[in-house]
């Protein structure tokens, strides 16, 4: 079965000897991300060189079951992911594994994890045994405690986005981003003389945000998994320190969701640079 390119990555890094011991996982699927994650878990927890069709052993029997004592998957109870779910897998995953080389564990829905989860969570990630590899998957990393966020790598795996092939809206959100960054004065008039003044319609508006959001994304991403941005055109974006990037990202995530009511766009410009400043 073929998997995300993005969990191939993964997949890789282990084989590597890179994988880090934390790892956030953002998805727009996360019940298609999960259900691959569990083949890189194969891989990774397999005995032998792993293969979809082997018999050798029953790891992978036991790890579609979740009874694989050394894999964990834990999934909201209710309508959040209680401290005590997460004490639980603590305990569990203190000794040295028996039948595997590593303790492996999901955390499906990270976004539920409470505040008393959380807190719980990270002391675990702050304090890892040798032989722990964790996921926390996704779809909302604005809800994820930041201070777990900045103790994890950062994977996207996306399913279902739309790539942005829009020529124009890509130049116009490259121009813009600039012009908040390093020509905040002119913000203002670019915004009228280059995006009010073609009238576009509001799923334009939408591509131009989305856009930006993807430049300031892949920085902050960058910055959290200790690389810097290789395309040229942000490299002044790396200059920003991670609060000041994760509050931009989630700027612009919330001016996303105003453009789904009737809204005045050029009190919505004029309010989006302010924040961005």
């Amino acid at each position: 079965m073929k998997i995300n390119s993005s969990l191939e990555y993964l997949l890789l890094r282990y084989k590597e000897n890179k994988l880090s011991q934390s790892n956030l996982i953002v998805t727009d699927d996360i019940d298609k991300c999960v259900s691959e994650l569990k083949i890189v878990v194969k891989n990774i927890l397999c005995s032998d060189t792993f293969s979809a069709s082997c018999d050798k052993c029953n790891i992978c029997h036991l790890i579609d079951e979740n009874s694989l004592s050394n894999f964990i998957v834990i999934e909201p109870d209710g309508a959040a992911i209680k401290k005590e779910q997460v004490s639980t897998l603590m305990n569990k995953f203190m000794l040295k594994p028996d039948l595997v080389n590593n303790n492996v564990f999901i955390i499906k829905n990270a976004e539920k994890l409470n505040a008393s989860s959380s807190n719980t969570m990270l002391k675990f990630i702050e304090e890892p045994s040798p032989y722990n590899i964790g996921f926390l998957v996704t779809n909302n990393i604005n809800a994820i405690l930041p201070t777990i966020i900045s103790r994890c790598q950062i994977t996207k795996v996306n399913y279902n986005e739309e790539i942005i092939e829009d020529e124009e809206i890509i130049d116009l959100a490259s121009v813009f981003v600039d012009k908040i960054e390093n020509d905040y004065y002119n913000a203002l008039f670019f915004v009228k003389e280059n995006l009010l003044s073609k009238d576009y319609d509001k799923d334009r508006y939408i591509l131009l945000l989305r856009k930006m959001l993807d430049i300031y994304y892949e920085v902050l991403v960058n910055k959290i998994n200790e690389f810097k941005s290789n395309n040229d055109n942000f490299m002044y974006l790396n200059n920003l320190n991670y609060d000041i990037l994760n509050k931009k990202v989630q700027i612009l995530t919330g001016y996303l969701d105003r453009l789904n009511y009737n809204v005045n766009m050029n009190l919505f410009f004029d309010s989006l640079i302010v924040e961005m400043r």
